[in-house]
């Protein structure tokens, strides 16, 4: 696995890790720990100190995993931490600016869903639109073929 993605992660697992299931958890560290160590290690050009940010991430996960509100959620979390923690290594001034291991995840799920629900009426609203023209040009069509 080359990057972080949700496909690799199911979301019967991340439900799990939800409930705080450890074997839920190492199957995630199983997917997860590589990429993360690739990320921050690419970016640290340590591979010790990357060890440690990854160590750091999981520990996060399991003491905040129960206040991750949608499993969906787990993956695009654990991303955001892992991208926040390496680089306030690399410039402790970032430390803190943003942290997503700060941020309370259940409170991040309601927006989740607003946005999901968003982007299912704009999909509506754009097939809604596409069927308006598709029905409009075959009527168009129609009358041009009957007033020759």
């Amino acid at each position: 696995m080359t990057g972080i993605s949700q496909s690799e992660l199911s979301l019967r697992t991340a439900r799990k890790v939800i409930l705080g299931d450890s074997e839920a958890i190492a199957d995630a560290y199983g997917y997860l720990a590589q990429p993360i160590m690739n990320l921050a290690a690419r970016i640290l050009k340590d591979r010790q100190l990357a060890e440690e940010v990854l160590q750091d991430i999981f520990i996060d996960l399991v003491e905040k995993a129960t206040q991750i509100g949608e499993a969906a959620a787990i993956v695009g979390w654990v991303r955001r931490v892992a991208t926040d923690q390496t680089l306030a290594h690399v410039d402790p001034s970032m430390s803190g600016v943003r942290s997503a291991s700060q941020i309370e995840p259940r409170l991040v799920a309601p927006r989740l869903a607003a946005l999901r629900d968003r982007s299912q009426d704009l999909e509506r609203q754009a097939y809604d639109v596409d069927s308006w023209r598709q029905s409009n040009s075959a009527a168009e069509l129609q009358s041009c073929r009957s007033a020759r």
